[in-house]
């Protein structure tokens, strides 16, 4: 097996940023966690999405990719490259000391596959997007060295070709030879995410929906700060009450993608830790104070999803209950005073500067 030199991996929270992080510290030379990245690509985000028979929650933002590239200064080059050529194309990058990122599920689970397949059955929704490394490859046995945010070992190139992505993108980055002035980088995304928040650009709404719903066949997103003004006004009064089947798979969205998808509580834990992490940087106490208000945040989104997490039938009825259901309708409003507190000095950090 031909390795890249020097290349670690290591366990992480989600998928996206823990691959990040052992790609970027191996580039720059540094040993930041997976936090970090997770801070400076401006992940935290709030999306209440509706259809006509179901509602769901959305924990963080998919533009993390492209915001690390601006908050590091990065090239990214993302390359469609069919199957009879991918193994030499991956061939190159590993001999030039560079890491793949692909898009695939190829350190799934056999119940995790099928978990995927009844999330596409159900609720139409693509399970494909997850992202593995890969760092060395085996000409002999046509292996590649892959990781992912929790496991890392050798895949056989049909395995590969089965289970990545089909739309066949390789994803690089160039980077600059040292990470400088990182205390600015860090109020540079923090100033962008509140941005994000209070001002996101879906402006014409039509388009923006369109842009946001072309492939998960929702009738709309709501984000960030309109987000969760709906969630906290519209949820378990919407299209998931009209019947017990719109409530169950509610319920199972909610289960699958906002709870396996997030690290269970909505990334509020990473992006606490960043802004611990970013507060010894920057010697800046309120940014500590902040951090804290995140990780009750992580806290109580964990409680949050254990209330809900119920037989769907018998949940239904007790939220339709008089008697029953003032526990549910308490644990939503405490959730979005709980976010409105954590956001509202989050944009007061950023912009008291």
């Amino acid at each position: 097996m031909k390795m890249i030199n020097g290349f670690k991996v290591k366990v992480g929270t989600l998928c996206i940023s823990s691959v990040l992080r052992d790609i970027s510290n191996y580039m720059l030379g540094v040993n930041y966690g997976e936090e970090m990245y997770y801070g400076l690509g401006c992940g935290l985000f709030f999306a209440y999405t509706v259809s006509k028979d179901m509602v769901g929650l959305g924990g963080f933002c998919d533009l993390i990719l492209d915001n690390l590239k601006d908050s590091l200064t990065l090239t990214k080059v993302e390359t469609v490259v069919p199957d009879d050529k991918v193994f030499d194309r991956i061939r190159f990058s590993i001999d030039a000391g560079l890491p793949v990122l692909v898009s695939g599920l190829h350190f799934h689970t056999q119940e995790e596959l099928q978990q995927d397949t009844q999330v596409k059955e159900e609720l139409d929704l693509p399970m494909n997007y997850h992202y593995t490394i890969i760092a060395g490859y085996d000409d002999e046995t046509k292996e590649l060295f892959m990781a992912d945010n929790r496991n890392s070992g050798n895949v056989s190139y049909e395995k590969f070709l089965k289970l990545r992505d089909k739309r066949n993108i390789l994803t690089q980055f160039l980077y600059p030879a040292s990470l400088e002035h990182l205390d600015t980088r860090i109020y540079g995304a923090i100033r962008k995410l509140t941005d994000y928040w209070y001002r996101m650009p879906e402006n014409p709404k039509a388009f923006a929906d369109l842009y946001t719903t072309d492939y998960l066949h929702l009738s709309s997103v709501y984000n960030t700060m309109e987000g969760l003004e709906n969630f906290r006004k519209q949820f378990l009064h919407g299209p998931e009450m009209e019947s017990v089947e719109n409530f169950t798979k509610s319920m199972f969205f909610i289960k699958m993608l906002s709870y396996r998808g997030t690290g269970g509580d909505m990334t509020r834990g990473l992006y606490s830790r960043f802004l611990k992490e970013g507060s010894k940087i920057t010697n800046d106490e309120k940014m500590l104070e902040v951090s804290k208000l995140y990780a009750e945040s992580a806290k109580n989104w964990r409680k949050f999803f254990k209330l809900f997490d119920q037989d769907a039938a018998m949940l239904y009825e007790k939220i339709n209950n008089p008697l029953e259901n003032k526990i549910y309708y308490d644990a939503v409003e405490q959730m979005y005073q709980l976010e409105y507190n954590a956001i509202t000095a989050l944009n007061e950090l950023a912009y008291r500067r």
